[in-house]
């Protein structure tokens, strides 16, 4: 949305707030000056959005405060001074930073807000008293008022093509951003923000170059691509044929404004393709963007192009009329070269520790439970076969010790994200090392004394230069350091300063995003931990100040930063999240489809199964039913996830019962207790969890059985001899199939487990990892 200023005399203003003096002082001027709104999202409960003020004046603008009406509440603000709210009127000032609006200039400040489902947009603007009115920019006058922007200042965003440098393969050269041939009534503008290995992240921007306004519009094409997650809009499809309509904010475009509608996709081929045969109709008629075909060369991909001009805007131009934008409607004529490389990965893995309940509290920091779960995968990033789907391989910092599993020892070719377990959170609510040791102070071959990082940290970056594929995420809690989420969720200053603390960190230590493992918002996990009822809104709240201040950060480097969860998959755990709302704030979500039961109870049962099995004997009916795979999943979906965004955990451990009787191989059992693991140490007695390397030993003993549950879809290992009747619930390779079946099946978004050191170590056929790669790959 689009709101122009007019010239007005410039005020003191003067306001008391809370027993202090607010002043801005500025020099008397005439301020001519535009107002861009827009929501970034919009998940029901609550939103983000954003005001952008663009001086369109000869007169640089020394100080602003900005005065509008907003018919929902601001509940944090960032790079503007919230002075002060009457009903629904609200000022906010500059921040003594991003106090000067140079002529042609820009300055923005953003808010999460609430409710959601935002229907109306601020209104009435005053900038330091100035009243829109007069000159409203829709035709620019004699550019007097300079409403048409300063020659096209705007520049179709062409300014951000920068120099392409980090296009890489080339994928999101092609011929550039479209921008359409601004015939009609508007200009289409296609931009790639980034390209990976079989996916994309795009813009399609429809800029009015009319003098009238565009009124609930629709915008037809043909795209020889897939389309997957999108905001800002609604997209459909019909075979090679896409239609897009607003959402309710950005159903109407004044007379130079735009509307943008961004999404995520997959394609095939060197490039990303571009979309034809453009149509727009709108409830004035029927009008033709163009179909973009002359958009620059856009370079090869290689440099992008220089998209540095941007041409001369779309909304813009010199002064003239401002109604067809100049000639800039075929915009940032250097191509798309924006970002190239990596691009907006969108989307990076979650950690999936979800442990059922994580009720034997068996620790989990030493990693043999398990229960901190895998990580989800980006999956957008076109996984490693094109196929769109992730795997995504926890590997923990403890793996050196006893394990002696080395970060060079991970099978980077068939993988896509690694997610590191874990960095801690700190006293003052901030992302902290784990193991200062292992992380970053270890030396191996090829280090220095006087290198500033050694350790796992170093050799993670060492070995994506040997997979360039490869994504790695700082996983931040599990079952161990959760007990201060609910802290640094609580208030806008503790969710900014745990951000900046994270964002700061992937920067210093060479990540590519954040997974956050909070084992659990509300209750579930240890009871050391901190829990409120508000957990479940503060959880969404604290995704959406990551996200913002990653974005950020990306916008700076000219990459994407991924933010992931991993969350508990119990229908009780999943009903204290808001699933849509993070849904549409996390690049994907790491589902913890594991520990749904283990040694904590008495009776045998799965613990990783696909399906619920009619003879289950406990006696709770939703337990029965939905403690599986697909009765999370199908949780999910009916929350409002997208399926593509849904990774499904998978262990690589077993979880076992001693004392348990013959019948049946000991299923649906009662025991006696706790058998040992692969790795107790004793210090806080057994914990019966097995790597599989180790329940592969067992089934090629001659000591074990292997059973099948047909209802369950799951394996198990029974043998009366070990220790008084050794019952083992785990995955296989036949398991492990069917599960990737049901994925590639629902459309869901890949694999992930916990965690790597777990596996067979040939990682040939009969690992895990190589099943999984193979799975998703045929």
């Amino acid at each position: 949305m689009v709101f122009h200023g007019t010239r007005a005399p410039l005020r003191l203003a003067l306001l008391s707030l809370i027993g202090m003096v607010a002043t801005a002082t500025v020099a008397a001027q005439d301020i001519q000056y535009r107002v861009d709104f827009s929501l970034s999202s919009d998940w029901g409960s609550g939103h983000t959005g954003k005001l952008e003020i663009t001086n369109t004046g000869a007169a640089t603008i020394q100080g602003w405060r900005l005065d509008f009406d907003y018919d929902y509440g601001i509940d944090s603000i960032w790079d503007g001074r919230l002075e002060g709210r009457e009903g629904n009127r609200y000022s906010v000032a500059d921040m003594g930073w991003n106090a000067t609006i140079a002529p042609g200039g820009k300055v923005s400040f953003g808010w999460n807000g609430s409710p959601g489902n935002v229907e109306a947009v601020p209104t009435n603007f005053r900038l330091n008293g100035a009243a829109p009115g007069g000159g409203d920019g829709s035709d620019g006058g004699d550019g007097g008022d300079g409403s048409d922007g300063s020659d096209g200042s705007d520049g179709s965003d062409g300014s951000d093509g920068g120099d392409g440098s980090d296009g890489s393969d080339g994928s999101d050269g092609g011929d550039g951003s479209d921008g359409g041939d601004g015939s009609g009534c508007a200009a289409i503008d296609f931009n790639v923000t980034g390209a990976w290995s079989g996916g994309f992240g795009a813009e399609i921007t429809v800029a009015n170059t009319s003098d009238a306004e565009i009124r609930d519009w629709k915008l037809t094409f043909e795209f020889d691509a897939q389309i997957g997650s999108h905001w800002n809009g609604r997209v459909t499809q019909s075979g090679g044929s896409y239609e897009v309509e607003p959402a309710s904010w950005n159903a109407v475009i004044p007379p130079g404004g735009k509307a943008t509608i961004g999404f995520n996709g997959t394609y095939s081929g060197s490039e990303v393709p571009q979309p034809r045969g453009y149509h727009l109709t709108h409830t004035g008629g029927d009008c033709d963007g163009g179909d973009g075909t002359d958009g620059g060369d856009g370079g090869d991909g290689s440099d992008g192009g220089d998209g540095s001009d941007g041409g001369d805007g779309s909304d813009g131009s010199d002064g003239g009329d401002g109604s067809d934008g100049g000639d800039g409607s075929d915009g940032s004529d250097g191509g798309d070269g924006s970002d190239g490389g990596d691009g907006s990965d969108g989307s990076d893995g979650g950690d999936g520790s979800d442990g059922s309940d994580g009720s034997d509290g068996s620790d989990g920091s030493d990693g043999s439970d398990g229960s901190d779960g895998g990580d989800g995968g980006d999956g957008s990033d076109g996984g490693d076969g094109g196929h769109g789907k992730r795997i995504i391989a926890y590997y923990t910092s403890w793996a050196i010790y006893g394990r002696n599993f080395q970060v060079a020892d991970i099978p980077g070719d068939k993988i896509t994200h690694i997610n590191y377990a874990f960095a801690n959170i700190s006293s003052a609510g901030e992302i902290m090392i784990g193991d200062s040791w292992a992380d970053v102070e270890k030396s191996y071959p090829g280090d220095t004394w006087d290198q500033p990082i050694r350790g796992n940290f170093n050799q993670l970056l060492k070995l994506k230069e040997r997979y360039p594929h490869l994504k790695t995420l700082i996983s931040v809690g599990g079952w161990t350091w959760s007990g201060r989420f609910s802290d640094v969720a609580l208030t806008d200053a503790s969710r900014a300063k745990f951000a900046a603390s994270c964002v700061a960190f992937v920067k210093k230590y060479g990540f590519d995003g954040v997974d956050l493992d909070w084992e659990y918002p509300v209750a579930g996990g240890l009871p050391s931990n901190v829990y409120r009822p508000e957990d479940k809104q503060n959880c969404t709240k604290l995704f959406a100040e990551l996200r913002r201040q990653l974005d950020e950060l990306g916008a700076q480097e000219g990459k994407h930063y991924l933010l992931t969860a991993a969350i508990g998959a119990g229908y009780d755990k999943i009903a204290n999240l808001e699933v849509s709302a993070i849904d549409a704030l996390l690049d994907f979500i790491n589902v913890m489809t594991y520990d749904f039961h283990g040694a904590w109870e008495n009776t045998t049962n799965h613990h990783s199964p696909l399906y619920a099995n009619p003879n289950d004997p406990n006696p709770n009916d939703q337990m029965r039913q939905k403690y599986n795979v697909n009765g999370a999943i199908t949780e999910l979906l009916e929350a409002g996830a997208q399926a593509r965004n849904l990774v499904v955990g998978v262990p690589f451990y077993g979880r076992a019962w001693k004392g348990v009787p013959a019948t049946d191989g000991g299923l649906f059992k009662s025991s006696t207790g706790v058998p040992p693991g692969t790795w107790d140490d004793w210090a806080s007695g057994a914990t019966g969890v097995n790597d599989y390397w180790q329940i592969a030993e067992f089934a090629g003993s001659g000591n074990y059985t292997r059973h099948w549950d047909e209802a369950a879809q799951a394996p198990y290992l029974y043998s009366p001899s070990q220790h008084d009747g050794h019952f083992i619930s785990y995955e296989d390779r036949e398991s492990l199939n069917i599960k990737i079946d049901y994925i590639r099946s629902k459309g869901l978004g890949g694999v992930m487990f916990w965690e790597i050191s777990g596996d067979d170590r040939s990682f040939g056929p009969a690992s895990l990892v190589h099943t999984i790669h193979e799975g998703l790959n045929r």
